[in-house]
């Protein structure tokens, strides 16, 4: 969806009340401000270390979350009676095929990204349009603790995932690592096979590249596989020669040292 579809599909779900000034001050001001190049600068930025591979999947997923949360982000700043807006990212992350902690992150930043630079956004906007209608409405009282329960404990377990995800990759980081190599995936896209030292089998960590990386590709294990089991045969050999070819050299010094200390 384009972004000012985006925008204008939010303005037009808006309740507001006749003659609320503010609120219709913000609305028109939030749909200005968003709609200017600037902000899908800001976007781009705030989503910018989401270019990564599978392209251009995640960067997209992180901007399309940061164009959703733009003019609820925009409307707490303008007008302190509205709570910024919550983001959703843990039922994108369950939902998506990228893996989860990887949705979770690019959803999380596109969002938040919406909502903390809504205010950079609005004050240069008011620097040259001027600032808005006076407002001294308290800030809005969040929904009563049972009512926000469910919420609360949704965002926490995933976060709680979110841990779990990461010492995963720290623990993966420390394994040996056995063998690695490019491998083309389409006529644009280049991944890296990576095979570790770990309780998961050769064959288990093929399987879960093709997955991630070429899940329509039904031969993908098949042809992968030997591949990876010949290379990997291949590194054992020659790393038992270089062995072998050490000890050799060792015993070679040891008895020349003997030689010349008798």
């Amino acid at each position: 969806m384009h972004a000012r579809t985006v925008l204008l599909a939010w303005a037009a779900g808006l309740s507001v009340a006749a003659g609320d000034t503010l609120s219709e001050y913000c609305e028109s001001t939030c749909l200005n401000a968003l709609g200017q190049p600037s902000w899908t600068a800001h976007g781009r930025e705030a989503c910018r270390k989401h270019d990564i591979v599978p392209r251009p999947t995640v960067v997209d997923l992180c901007i399309s979350n940061f164009w959703a949360a733009s003019m609820g982000g925009c409307l707490a700043v303008c007008d302190n009676r509205n709570l910024a807006p919550e983001d959703d990212c843990a039922a994108v992350a369950r939902t998506s095929w990228l893996a989860q902690h990887q949705a979770l992150r690019a959803c999380k930043d596109g969002h938040g990204g919406a909502v903390k630079r809504a205010r950079d956004l609005l004050e240069d906007w008011w620097k040259v349009h001027g600032v808005p209608p006076k407002n001294d409405a308290p800030p809005p009282v969040p929904d009563a603790p049972g009512a926000a329960a469910q919420p609360v404990a949704a965002v926490q377990e995933d976060e709680e995932d979110e841990v779990v995800d990461l010492d995963a990759e720290e623990a993966a980081a420390k394994k040996t690592l056995l063998l690695e190599f490019p491998t083309q995936i389409d006529d644009s896209q280049m991944e890296t096979v990576r095979i570790f030292d770990s309780d998961d089998s050769p064959e288990e960590q093929v399987a879960l590249f093709c997955k991630k990386f070429m899940p329509a590709a039904k031969g993908c294990l098949k042809q992968l596989l030997p591949v990876v089991e010949q290379r990997l045969a291949d590194g054992a050999a020659a790393a038992k020669e270089a062995a072998a070819a050490k000890e050799a050299r060792a015993a070679e010094e040891a008895n020349l040292r003997g030689a010349v200390e008798g």
